[in-house]
């Protein structure tokens, strides 16, 4: 598989779903003319029956295409085992109005039934639930709380269920009434995060663990606490008695299966790597794993607890790299080593900073790049990550500059361990790993330089807008950083600092449209490193938000991010692989 292929499969593969298991993956993509169902032979269904909107309805294992027209709602329900049935459902008073569908609800329409739930934008740009059931109508709700993301809906109960996703610290859940008039409406909010839902019973992450809740009720069990950090969790088979937990623990996941009524657990072999959910239903949940040396494979776990995999789009890496988790003092790395000795290394520090990095396909598969190069990957969870312990994030807090040493010391002394010595590392970072990265640069000089991606270069003003735009955030930074509010506060993360004299090359990477990373604020930082003579370039992506959102703009990332690393790799007379590189004329 070519470089530029490659690269294409790892994005596109990202967003394709793996729905069921007929003697192989079943798996789904969509695009704006319908759904494409491809199926383990390789044939390709298209569901594109002229819809307003389908979508894929976990509870009943089928796709339901909704139409519009005029004043009716017609549904048609094709489920992946049997045979398509239709129904329909006048629609009422504001429901019988403009609308637009983009999004869908688990959960029951009025009645207990099932049915449709969407969330629809009306005519006049204001977000709204719109519910109907075969022998119903269909009826339209004002979300009546627009800053939260509606996740359920049980018209029988009179409720809906909100997810507020930006909390700083911990996300909240928010029961309201559908409609406020009838008697005794339910409206509390819950700390928790929403996974999945099975005949009224809701999964709920809090605290790090998988508890189950009665929506509109205080009634929460607290499921079996299982080793490690909660990634995502789902109802398996037809009942409840069952869940399928991922896991992060020292920066691996791994799938548990719990059974709620005895108390026993087991662990799901699968080949290593990160694991997402694509779906759950009756029949079993699907997911894709991802590794930079084992590459992609598609997983099904049965009702019964039995696993079946199949390759996914990207092979194993071949050539002698191999792949490891280990400590170095007290930082985890995952070390990507390429066949034979490597001839330079890259230290990766993925954003957050709170979340971990896995062995995953980082990056679209650049680090599958960098080792058919022959360079190795450290890919290190730094303190302050997640992942590793409460006492491994909270050892970075308010000290950052001095434990980021500590760790690119810890990546340093690998790398020269492996006759690499540090004018052939190269640093780089995304997000505010592009501003740690920056960091190492001024504290750490005489690495080959940097690419930092997106990076956070000004925290004092980050934090301020972050505060501005939403005073709760005030608590969750002065925790880790200090009170950046306060008049003269200085942050690790500061242009001044980061543009130190005396410090390597820089690549920086910026979309125009970031909501994150300011802009403006890397703009300022070049300016700085440019009348201080510092060897530094920015290369601005049009249209590009905080990380690719299209095909076209993941291949003009991934050129970007290659001829950076090249340059940079050229110091050291490392010769560049432009069979890999992403030609001018394919990302733009």
């Amino acid at each position: 598989m070519s470089g530029l292929h490659e690269v294409e499969t790892v994005f596109t593969e990202g967003h394709v779903e793996m729905l069921d298991w007929s003697g192989g993956p079943v798996l789904a993509d969509q695009d704006e003319k319908g759904v494409l169902l491809t199926g383990p032979d390789g044939t390709v269904h298209r569901i594109d029956d002229e819809a307003d909107v389908t979508i894929f309805a976990g509870d009943e294992a089928a796709f339901l295409s909704v139409h519009r027209d005029g004043t009716t709602l017609r549904v048609v329900q094709r489920p992946l085992r049997g045979d398509p049935v239709t129904w329909e459902a006048p629609l009422t008073g504001a429901a019988a109005r403009g609308w637009a569908p983009f999004d869908a609800l688990p959960g029951r329409p009025v009645g207990g039934t099932r049915g449709v739930a969407l969330v629809v934008e009306t005519d006049t740009g204001a977000q709204a639930i719109l519910e109907a059931f075969p022998g119903g109508t269909g009826r339209i709700h004002p979300n009546r709380w627009p800053g939260e993301s509606p996740v359920h809906v049980d018209g029988g109960l009179n409720l809906a269920v909100t997810q507020l996703h930006d909390a700083p610290d911990r996300p909240v859940l928010h029961v309201w009434p559908l409609d406020p008039d009838l008697d005794d409406p339910v409206e509390r909010r819950v700390e928790g995060r929403w996974l999945d839902v099975r005949d009224g019973l809701a999964l709920v992450e809090r605290d790090g663990r998988p508890v189950t809740w009665r929506p509109g009720t205080d009634v929460v069990t607290d499921e079996l606490r299982i080793e490690g950090d909660l990634v995502d969790a789902r109802f398996l088979g037809p009942g409840t008695d069952t869940i399928a937990v991922v896991v992060t623990s020292e920066g691996a996941d791994s799938l548990v299966v719990v059974d709620r009524a005895s108390g026993a657990r087991r662990a799901v072999p699968l080949p290593p790597g990160r694991i997402r959910v694509c779906s759950a239903h009756a029949g079993g949940v699907g997911l894709r794993l991802t590794s930079v040396v084992n590459g992609g494979v598609w997983a099904w776990l049965a009702p019964d607890g039995t696993t079946r995999t199949a390759p996914g789009g990207v092979p194993p890496l071949g050539g002698g790299a191999v792949s490891s988790h280990r400590w170095q003092g007290a930082t985890p790395i995952h070390v990507h080593l390429p066949g034979g000795g490597p001839t330079g290394v890259v230290i990766s520090l993925h954003g957050g900073p709170e979340i971990v990095e896995r062995d995953e396909l980082r990056f679209d598969g650049l680090y599958r790049r960098l080792l058919e190069r022959g360079i190795a990957v450290l890919a290190v969870n730094y303190a302050g990550s997640s992942g590793y312990g409460a006492a491994h994030t909270r050892r970075a807090w308010r000290a950052w500059e001095e434990t980021l040493r500590e760790d690119l010391t810890a990546c340093l002394t690998f790398a020269e361990r492996k006759g690499v010595p540090r004018d052939r590392t190269i640093l780089l970072g995304a997000s505010f790993g592009g501003g740690l990265a920056l960091l190492g640069n001024a504290i750490l000089p005489g690495t080959a330089g940097v690419v930092a991606c997106s990076p956070l270069v000004d925290l004092v003003r980050h934090v301020r807008r972050m505060v501005e735009e939403d005073p709760r955030c005030r608590a969750w930074f002065t925790r880790r950083f200090g009170d950046l509010t306060a008049e003269g506060a200085v942050a690790p993360l500061d242009p001044v600092r980061l543009a130190c004299p005396g410090s390597g090359p820089v690549f920086l990477i910026q979309g125009d449209r970031d909501p994150i990373s300011s802009l403006g604020d890397v703009r300022d930082l070049a300016r700085l490193a440019a009348e201080r003579g510092l060897p530094w370039e920015l290369v601005v992506e049009p249209g590009v938000g905080h990380r690719p959102a299209t095909l076209r703009q993941a291949l003009n990332r991934h050129r970007n991010l290659m001829e950076a690393l090249e340059k940079l790799a050229g110091q050291w007379g490392h010769s560049a692989g432009t069979e890999f590189l992403v030609g001018p004329a394919d990302a733009t």
